[in-house]
């Protein structure tokens, strides 16, 4: 339309709404139909609609109404649109297609496949295009049945062979997760010579995991004659992408193909196809085909960090930063590419700050993503700042799961469970990932009381009662917190099992120390037609390990490769190494480590020195020390396990050399931490604590059980106090402890009786350990204490541990 042909128009309109008194006869249904169709703002949209629904001769106009429609989907009133629809008598299928597609575009699946279940009520006659439109909805799996009740309805109609129709049908299929499906469509339709159903049958394979097979289509395609196009291009570099045996020979011939299309410079393609080289390893080919561009947008930026970060982060961020430098401004997805894998905290600050800057900040999905990759930066506090900001009504889901993943790694268990509190209050609905986080949470701060009720959530919630995945995190969740009869309960009661649940009941079991039963599981597991793997193996290890059973432990190691073809880890090794030390075995656990195939890790000389100190072998456990630090200069635990090798065998100089080193390098020894849970409040104790606001109650009640322990025959085990001080000294240090200090909380703020659960976060010594015998007997109590190895159950004045540890 011509430039003065809008001002007339324009005029025209504003005449005609300033009549609000005057006849409106002059004006026919084609004028008016000129005005709404040229109307783009919903405020005289609506203007217009009240005048014409004024009129009597327009008002019962059905192409005007339809017109209306139209003007309103155009505005973004859905909602207006759907209230004129529905007052039309007779609406043509081009009508009802248009409301489909409106509904489908703006996300109402459901919505729109009803309303085609209306036309089919209505008898209306069927095209391709309203088939197209519907099919369109059927999104995802959920879906699926929609679609075959729409794909049995264009058969009937004669429209199921039809090109268009059928490659929406592969296209429906492949969004919905069944290739079978849409392998029997293509088989009747592999003659056809249209390109876009072949586009469909690649883009279908590939979105469901079949890389090689779509790759295969493309191939079937070439033999055929069917020239590719854009589409095609676009759909084989991303089956490429997401091939795991994908040679970069083959993405080459591909590029090939495409420069002799002459396609090439379309940077959609162009962007597929850097993926496609950055994914197959061939990076320096990804960057010489990107810088050689001739047009970059944001969109093939964001594909070329996005493909970085899968590889290494750090060519993701130099990436975004050439980005920035050329001026390109960042999109949404953007930063999402940038946040994914974030390991720098300065990296993760500046996409937050560009995020404040083109007004996404508030966006849930970018929050999320920004707390998320702050708590991988260990920028926990900037996590908190950013989810603080938003107000509980812009929660969702995933960023209450990624908030509860900040306050557990912060070890804040009431920021923790009163976050999970405030969700399910909001009436978020929990999903499969958000609880099994929660567990994770659970298990991580040994919150047996709220793990039992988080079981008991989704016990209730009928989507996911069956969730294998779930079940293993409650399994692992109930291991961890120290109740092994609740998690083999919940593994008895899991209706389907995977090698991670036998793997998980098999780890609650070794932490526990229940060694008959890890090989009966073992043994089970095997009987069920699971294989025993890596995994399996290690559980089963580290359990003889805990125990001391060198034989069962070297049997087992020698049937890994033996009988089952298991090629033994670095983890493997280690363990070997820990059963045979603290069995004395030093020169074994040494050649052991010198016989490894692979390179012994950090972890494995660190098993080594725990045996030198235990038995005093204080050159070797030199020589251990002296690997690990050559692996990691800050390795805080191997200094601290050499000051106490010197300080056992009395070397104070040695010692104090050592700490020197430390306190130059800015190195500090974890403090000691136990915590007891009493009415779901958790109490942490270090050595000598008096902060707790009932210090003076703790003290006069631990020594209450210490005097009654004493005149049992308990006496201090001071060779565990490694300072060169008088032994009554060292009676005095001992008695202190956090672990008994947690204990005497829990003795004066529970009934007689009761079990007492702490946690340590490191070994528990041997004089609490001897101490903790001592208490379950005299005062009739069981105890439950997890260190950093294990758990001890401690009753009747025995360990399960049986002292080794």
């Amino acid at each position: 339309m011509r430039s003065s042909q809008l001002v007339g128009l324009e005029q025209q309109q504003q005449f005609w709404i300033q009549q609000q008194q005057q006849d409106l006869s002059s004006f026919d249904s084609a004028a008016a139909v000129r005005l709404v169709r040229e109307c783009n703002s919903i405020a005289r949209g609506k203007l217009l609609h009240s005048k014409i629904s004024s009129s009597p001769s327009l008002s019962r106009d059905g192409y005007l109404a339809s017109s209306l429609v139209y003007m309103y989907l155009r505005c973004g009133s859905l909602e207006s649109a759907i209230d004129v629809f529905h007052k039309i008598a007779h609406k043509s299928i081009v009508l009802w297609t248009v409301l489909i597609s409106a509904y489908v575009s703006r996300g109402h699946s459901a919505a729109a496949i009803a309303l085609f279940h209306r036309i089919l009520q209505e008898g209306i006659a069927l095209d391709a295009i309203v088939f197209v439109s519907v099919l369109s909805a059927c999104s995802s799996e959920e879906f699926l049945a929609a679609g075959r009740l729409i794909h049995r309805c264009a058969v009937e109609a004669g429209l199921g062979l039809q090109e268009i129709v059928a490659s929406a049908l592969v296209s429906m299929y492949g969004r919905c997760g069944s290739l079978r499906d849409a392998n029997a469509l293509f088989g009747h339709l592999e003659r056809h010579l249209d390109v876009v159903l072949w586009n469909a049958m690649i883009t279908a394979n590939s979105q469901n995991g079949s890389p090689r097979e779509a790759l295969e289509i493309f191939y079937r395609m070439l033999q055929l004659g069917i020239p590719p196009d854009l589409v095609t291009f676009v759909s084989v570099f991303k089956a490429c992408s997401s091939s795991p045996s994908l040679r970069a020979s083959q993405v080459k011939g591909f590029h090939a193909c495409l420069d002799e299309t002459g396609l090439g410079s379309d940077v959609v393609v162009a962007t597929a196809l850097v993926n496609a080289y950055a994914r197959c390893g061939e990076i320096d080919c990804a960057r010489k085909f990107f810088a050689e561009m001739p047009e970059r947008n944001a969109v093939s930026w964001t594909s070329m960090i996005a493909a970085f970060t899968q590889i290494g982060h750090l060519l993701a961020v130099e990436t975004f930063h050439a980005m920035l430098l050329e001026g390109v401004v960042p999109t949404r997805s953007t930063l999402f590419a940038a946040l994914e894998g974030c390991e720098d905290l300065r990296v993760a600050r500046l996409v937050e700050a560009i995020a404040q800057e083109i007004g996404v900040v508030t966006d849930v999905a970018i929050v999320t993503d920004l707390v998320m990759a702050y708590a991988r930066c260990d920028g926990q506090e900037d996590a908190i700042r950013v989810f603080s900001a938003r107000e509980e009504g812009e929660w969702d889901a995933a960023l209450v799961t990624a908030m509860i993943a900040v306050y557990a790694q912060c070890r804040d268990r009431r920021s923790t469970f009163k976050l999970w509190g405030a969700a399910i209050e909001r009436g978020i609905s929990p999903d499969r990932i958000l609880y099994i986080t929660a567990l994770d949470a659970c298990a991580s701060l040994a919150a047996l009381s709220e793990g039992r009720q988080i079981h008991a959530c989704v016990a209730a919630d009928r989507r996911l009662d069956r969730d294998v995945t779930l079940g293993n995190a409650i399994v692992s969740m109930y291991g961890q917190c120290g109740s092994l009869r609740d998690a083999r309960d919940a593994f008895d009661g899991m209706p389907a099992r995977d090698e991670i649940s036998w793997n998980a009941m098999l780890s609650a079991s070794a932490q526990h120390g229940r060694v008959e039963d890890c090989c009966d599981l073992f043994r089970a597991m095997l009987q069920e037609g699971f294989d025993a793997e890596r995994i399996a193996f290690l559980n089963l290890l580290s359990a003889c390990a805990h125990a001391g059973l060198v034989k069962a432990g070297c049997e087992h190691f020698s049937a890994m490769t033996g009988d089952h073809g298991v090629v033994p880890a670095t983890e493997h090794y280690g363990c070997m190494v820990d059963l045979l030390g603290r069995k004395g075995r030093l020169a074994d656990a040494h050649g052991i480590v010198q016989a490894m195939p692979v390179p012994p890790d950090a972890a494995t000389w660190m098993a080594l020195m725990g045996a030198c100190r235990i038995y005093g072998d204080t050159e070797r456990g030199r020589f251990a020390a002296e690997r690990v630090l050559e692996l990691r200069a800050d390795h805080t635990a191997a200094y601290v396990a050499l000051c106490n090798i010197y300080s056992a065998a009395g070397r104070w100089d040695d010692a104090a050399a050592v700490r020197k080193i430390m306190a130059d390098l800015g190195l500090r020894k974890i403090p000691g931490v136990s915590s007891i849970e009493i009415r779901s409040k958790v109490h942490e104790f270090v050595v000598r604590d008096r902060s707790h606001p009932q210090s003076e109650a703790i003290y006069a009640e631990l020594e209450r059980v210490m005097g009654a322990i004493e005149r049992a025959g308990y006496r201090a085990v001071t060779g565990e106090v490694l300072h060169d001080v008088e032994e009554e000294q060292k009676e005095q240090l001992l008695r202190f402890h956090s672990e008994k200090l947690a204990i005497a909380f829990g003795m004066m703020s529970t009934p007689q009786g009761s079990t007492l659960r702490v946690i340590k976060n490191l070994r528990v010594c041997v004089d609490c350990h001897n101490a903790s015998k001592f208490i379950s007997k005299v005062f009739g109590r069981e105890i439950v204490v997890r260190d950093v190895r294990r758990f001890h159950h401690f009753k009747d004045g025995a360990c399960s541990c049986g002292d080794y540890w």
